[in-house]
C-alpha cells in the first residue's frame, strides 16, 4: 500500500497538511514513562521517579500541556515554576494532594521538572500523562484530543468536514469534527465553549444524506446513527444525543448540529450555509503514556487472633 504523508508545520500549535508524496512514517512517542507496577499506599505519597527509577517525560515541543490523570486515588507535582494552568484547570490542583486530574504548560522543560515530582497516593490505579500543544485539550474518558476553533475565516458549516480532516495534530494523526458519545463528552466539549467565551460549536453530526437519519460524518463512529426522525424522534439503543427542546426542526433545510451555551448547552440543527465555530478531534494514542499501581497490603494480626494462638498453644 502506498501511503501520501505531509510534512509536518505548525498554525498556531495545531500541526496542517501539506502534500508530500514521502512515507507516511507515525513518530515514536512524545512520552515515556517508567516501566513496572508503582507500589503505592493510601496514606502516603509516593513519588514515581523515586520509586521506579525514571519519571514520565515529554520530547518533541518547544512549549507544552501535560495532562496527569488517574481513575482513582490522587496525584500532585510540587516543582511548579514557569508553569500555568490551562482554562477549566486550577492551579492549586498541582500541589494541593487532593485532584484526580491536574494540567499544566509551559516550556517543555519546565513541564518535564514537573513531571520529576510526580507524586501518587491511593489504591490500585492507572497514571496517564498526556501532552498536546498548549491550546488542545486533552480528555481522560475517551483519551482524545480537542480543540474550538473561532472560525475567523467565515467557513461554511458544510465545509467544516474537508477542513478538520486536513489538520494533523501530529505527522498522520488527521482530525474530524467532534464526534460526542456520552454525557460526560457533551460537557467537557461545553466546557471548551464556555472557556474560549465562544457562543457554541459545530460537530460532526450530519442528516445531509437522509433527512432524518443523523450519523456522524467521521472519525472512529462513522457512519453510525445517532438518531432517527425530528424533534419526536429518538437515538438508536447506545446511542447519544442531547436534542433542545423542539430540535431538531429542520427549519429551513438544516442538516449539522451545532451545541453551545445559546440552547443552554444542548443541540440544535443548523443549515448548511451557516457559519459557526467548531470543534476539531484527535484520537489518541502516542501523546499518552501509562502507569499502573498497586498498593501491598501488609499481613496483621489482631489481639483476638494472638489470644487465639496463645491458647492453642496451651
Amino acid at each position: 500500500v502506498t501511503l501520501i504523508c505531509f510534512v509536518f508545520t505548525s498554525v498556531g500549535s495545531v500541526f496542517f497538511m501539506q502534500s508530500s508524496m514521502a512515507a507516511c512514517i507515525v513518530p515514536a512517542n512524545f512520552v515515556s514513562g517508567p516501566s513496572g507496577t508503582l507500589p503505592a499506599n493510601t496514606e502516603t505519597f509516593t513519588t514515581i521517579n523515586t520509586s521506579m527509577g525514571s519519571p514520565f517525560a515529554i520530547t518533541g515541543f518547544t512549549n507544552v500541556r501535560a495532562t496527569v490523570s488517574v481513575n482513582t486515588g490522587n496525584v500532585k507535582v510540587t516543582a511548579t515554576s514557569g508553569l500555568t494552568a490551562p482554562s477549566g484547570y486550577s492551579s492549586a490542583d498541582w500541589t494541593g494532594g487532593w485532584a484526580r486530574n491536574i494540567a499544566f504548560e509551559g516550556s517543555q522543560a519546565d513541564v518535564n521538572a514537573a513531571l520529576v515530582t510526580l507524586a501518587y497516593k491511593g489504591a490500585a490505579a492507572t497514571v496517564t500523562v498526556a501532552a498536546s500543544p498548549i491550546d488542545v485539550s486533552y480528555y481522560a474518558v475517551t483519551g482524545n484530543y480537542y480543540k474550538w476553533f473561532e472560525n475567523n475565516d467565515s467557513i461554511e458549516v458544510q465545509n467544516l468536514p474537508a477542513l478538520a480532516a486536513a489538520m494533523e495534530l501530529y505527522q498522520c494523526n488527521f482530525g474530524y469534527l467532534a464526534t460526542v458519545t456520552s454525557s460526560g463528552e457533551d460537557d467537557f466539549l461545553l466546557g471548551l465553549v464556555n472557556a474560549n467565551n465562544g457562543n457554541g460549536a459545530i460537530i460532526g453530526a450530519s442528516d445531509a444524506e437522509a433527512e432524518g437519519v443523523w450519523k456522524w460524518i467521521d472519525g472512529p463512529e462513522k457512519g453510525q446513527i445517532l438518531w432517527n426522525g425530528s424533534s419526536g424522534g429518538s437515538s438508536p439503543a447506545g446511542q447519544y444525543a442531547n436534542w433542545h427542546t423542539g430540535e431538531p426542526n429542520n427549519l429551513g433545510d438544516e442538516d449539522y448540529v451545532a451545541i453551545g451555551a445559546l440552547r443552554a448547552g444542548t443541540w440544535n440543527d443548523v443549515r448548511a450555509n451557516a457559519i459557526g465555530q467548531y470543534v476539531v478531534e484527535w484520537t489518541g494514542g502516542e501523546l499518552t503514556a501509562s502507569l499502573t499501581t498497586s498498593t501491598s497490603i501488609e499481613p496483621s494480626l489482631s489481639l483476638a487472633d494472638i489470644s487465639k494462638y496463645t491458647n492453642d498453644a496451651d
